[in-house]
Parts: C-alpha cells; structure tokens; sequence
C-alpha cells in the first residue's frame, strides 16, 4: 500500500465525498509489486540483451475509474467531488498533474501477463486493513476539509 492508495481507501471507509481534480480524465498506469518481483527475477534469469524497460500494468485507467475501483474494493458508495479552482493537484491527491502512459513492449516479452488492477487493489486494500496504523499519511483530508469542504 502507498499513499496514493491509502489516501483514497481511508476516504472509502469513512465514506467520505471523494474530491477529483478537473474533470478525472487523466491516464494513470500502476504495477502491482509480486509483478516487479517477477520482472526482475526474469531479468536476473534470462539476461536479456535490452535489460532497461519500463514496467506497468497494460491496463489504462482514469482518475475516474481508479476512484471508483478503490471505492468498490472496500465496498462504500462513491460521492464524486470535481475540483477545478485549485491549481496544485498534489495539494489535495496524491498524484501529480500528468499523464504517464509507458510503453511496455520489452516487459511484455519477459512478463506477458500481469495482475489485474482490481485484484491488487484488493489486495493492497486487505493489507491496509491489517496494517493501517504502520501506514505513514499524508495531510490530504485535512487539506480537503480546510479548503473545499
């Protein structure tokens, strides 16, 4: 579990209005960790030629979706808040205001299927709740209920 992901999962269970930036279209594009175990054990195992590569899960999400997939992981329904009069998106989420979409041909030839985005959701999710108090969080609900709230 990150920040990025714990941020949004607290708010699902205390199921708080979730504050989107612009309108929640921008691409993201995660990796789940069993799958960057296993990319650099097929690294260390077959010493490719090319052995710098991005990685990343193929499946592209917006903001959106992503919200919405936390939302449902914990089982809480989803209010949707845009925010559009802020101009520093990292203030109140915990991803920068870009779009980084990779091109993921050469972890393909090593890696060719990867974790479902929902599945390791979940599973970052049954994690968090064990452990939510070894979760280090940063000051985005409190910046949301001081200024949009």
């Amino acid at each position: 579990m990150n920040k990025r992901n714990d941020m949004i999962i607290e708010c699902a269970l205390k199921t708080r209005k979730f504050y989107i930036p612009n309108d929640g279209k921008m691409k993201l594009q995660f990796f789940h960790v069993d799958d960057l175990c296993k990319i650099i054990e097929k690294i260390i195992e077959t010493r490719p030629k090319e052995h710098i590569l991005n990685v990343g899960n193929t499946e592209l999400v917006d903001i959106n979706t992503f919200i919405e997939l936390c939302y449902k992981v914990v089982g809480a329904p989803l209010e949707k808040v845009y925010v559009t009069n802020h101009n520093n998106q990292r203030d109140c989420f915990s991803f920068y205001n870009y779009e980084y979409i990779l091109d993921l041909s050469r972890q393909k030839e090593l890696l060719p299927e990867v974790k479902n985005l929902f599945e390791g959701l979940k599973e970052s999710y049954e994690w968090f709740r064990d452990n939510r108090n070894e979760v280090v969080k940063k000051g985005y609900i409190e910046f949301i209920q001081k200024n949009f709230e």
